[in-house]
């Protein structure tokens, strides 16, 4: 009920301002209030959440995992979770790592689903690192709050060119166990774009177009390979949609989406 009265208010914000809303990756939860207001909604691809209360590396399906976390630890590599506010020295470090990350193949900041580097922002958050048996910083992720009581997620995660085979498996193996530690029940690996998008029996043609466009999409980024790193960490898949006015406004919608990206 709470959900419908801040819909509407939303709604009503929007339109004393002349703005068309759309919902970017809201869950299955609370579909039928927006169908209710006229929205449409089309799936996008699904959400991997990771339960830390059951979360192990025992048994055959972590084997890799196990292995990633004992080669890295027997070569000297530690990792350690700092709680904000960052010191200069290792926010110096931190944006080393950054700017490295960037320099490989092409990358380069983005906006709106994805953070950017910012000194303030990266300061105030609490971040997880990784640095060799020299000291030297390899990779890091910036923990942030995503509005599910005793969930957390990341937003950046940045490794150097020069790391070894499975430096993320490992980052994400302890930064789970020192969230653990800390009392989150969960963690959000986000969203695999286009992930079992279509598969339905009931899928919408829409649904089955989007499923074409990611497939053609592979040569940009590997939706599928993005989906199966994920799953390797065991975590449950929820639905993800995108909401918007009509037919009509589909093309500005993802327009908008697009440009707030890039």
């Amino acid at each position: 009920a709470e959900f419908a009265l801040v819909l509407d208010e939303f709604l009503d914000f929007c339109d004393a301002n002349g703005w068309r809303a759309a919902f970017h990756q809201p869950p299955p939860t609370h579909l039928a209030d927006y169908e209710e207001r006229g929205f449409s909604a089309v799936k996008i691809g699904e959400e991997a959440t990771v339960d830390l209360t059951t979360f192990s590396l025992t048994g055959n399906a972590r084997k890799s995992l196990r292995a990633a976390v004992n080669k890295l630890e027997k070569s000297g590599y530690v990792a350690a979770y700092w709680p904000a506010p960052q010191s200069p020295e290792r926010l110096a470090e931190l944006r080393a790592v950054s700017n490295d990350w960037l320099s490989q193949g092409g990358r380069r900041e983005r906006r709106f689903t994805l953070g950017h580097w910012d000194d303030d922002y990266i300061r105030d958050s609490d971040v997880m690192t990784i640095a060799d048996a020299t000291g030297r910083m390899v990779a890091f992720a910036n923990i942030i709050p995503d509005g599910v009581p005793g969930q957390a997620t990341i937003d950046l995660m940045r490794y150097v060119s020069d790391g070894p085979n499975g430096l993320m498996d490992v980052l994400f193996v302890k930064l789970f166990q020192a969230l653990k530690e800390r009392g989150f029940t969960s963690f959000s690996l986000g969203m695999a774009p286009f992930a079992e998008v279509g598969a339905e029996p009931d899928a919408t043609t829409l649904e089955r177009g989007i499923t074409l466009l990611g497939e053609h999409l592979t040569r940009f980024f590997s939706s599928k390979g993005l989906h199966e790193y994920k799953n390797k960490f065991g975590p449950t898949w929820e639905p993800r949609y995108l909401i918007y006015p009509s037919e009509v406004s589909l093309p500005a919608v993802t327009l908008a989406l697009v440009r707030l990206t890039e």
